[in-house]
């Protein structure tokens, strides 16, 4: 956890309304009745307001509207795949690669990876610690049971944040300005990543924006059946804003919003590709083998 995250605890949404709930009860038993009520009618109706109302959807569709899927039918020199995928502590446990809510990504690079066979997949994301692998090494293992030939796999593995994904991989890579790199990650990630990469000097990377949190539904009939979902679209939002603004100050980013840019572009509008796998089981590792174990025995894919 860096500074920002430490920053962000105080600030998230639903940590910020339970702080306001928890203060107007403590304030209201010493006696200040008035300001406790008034504190904790506040939390009451920023809890409805960001929990039921649809105040994430609102501020959500601005990150994911900013690059629309395009597809792309030219090869790319390579797919940038960025972490936040695994779940660290289920995956050791349980001994077997664990997804979260954001495994679209990994299933986006599979598809890719065989849609482009011939193409070198970057995979970027840092330890867990106390764990001893990290993120990259265990995406890496499910690509490989997935059919993904691990000598294309370049490991990128210290990276603790979407800046250090992208000066890391960068560092690795050292791509050619006229080469074409896609760029996997979250529809609502997507500014900051590409601001991102084109800071640390990338050539202009193709944005293949996973995961939607939003849909187009008119916003009065986007009210959230689950508080706790729109909570959490609210606490990312929030957290991506405030995130994007760090980056634009710390020189870490290219623009304060980055959108695309006006150049001849790699990407084409034909139909999205699928991003359903089609797998050669004899490309396979061999059926229940253990991936954490065959990553071990193998080494780790570096380019």
């Amino acid at each position: 956890m860096n500074a920002a995250d430490i920053v962000f605890l105080g600030l998230r949404p639903s940590n910020f309304i339970l702080i306001l709930l928890i203060a107007g009860l403590l304030i209201g038993i010493i006696g200040f009745r008035r300001v406790g009520l008034l504190l904790m009618g506040a939390g009451v109706v920023a809890f409805v307001a960001c929990g039921v109302l649809p105040v994430g959807q609102l501020l959500l569709r601005p990150l994911e509207a900013r690059f629309p899927f395009q597809g792309t039918t030219q090869e790319p020199a390579g797919i940038i795949l960025l972490g936040g995928a695994v779940e660290a502590r289920k995956t050791h446990e349980h001994n077997q690669v664990t997804l979260n809510d954001r495994a679209d990504r990994v299933i986006a690079a599979a598809s890719l990876a065989r849609r482009f066979p011939d193409t070198k997949i970057i995979i970027s994301d840092g330890p867990f610690p106390p764990f001893p692998r990290s993120g990259a090494e265990l995406m890496a293992a499910l690509l490989r049971e997935l059919g993904i030939d691990k000598s294309r796999m370049v490991i990128e593995a210290r990276a603790a944040s979407t800046w250090d994904n992208a000066r890391y991989s960068y560092d690795l890579v050292l791509p050619k300005p006229d080469e074409s790199y896609i760029l996997v990650t979250s529809a609502w990630h997507m500014p900051r990543a590409m601001g991102a990469f084109r800071a640390a000097g990338w050539p202009e990377p193709i944005a293949w924006p996973v995961d939607n949190l939003t849909d187009e539904r008119p916003l009065w009939r986007a009210i959230e059946a689950s508080a706790g979902k729109g909570l959490l679209m609210v606490n990312t939002a929030v957290r991506e804003y405030l995130a994007l603004a760090l980056y634009y100050l710390d020189g870490q980013s290219d623009s304060l919003f980055p959108g695309p840019r006006n150049t001849t572009e790699t990407a084409s509008k034909a139909p999205p590709a699928t991003h359903a796998l089609i797998v050669d089981r004899s490309a396979r590792a061999p059926v229940g083998s253990d991936p954490l174990r065959s990553l071990h025995q193998q080494g780790t894919p570096s380019e």
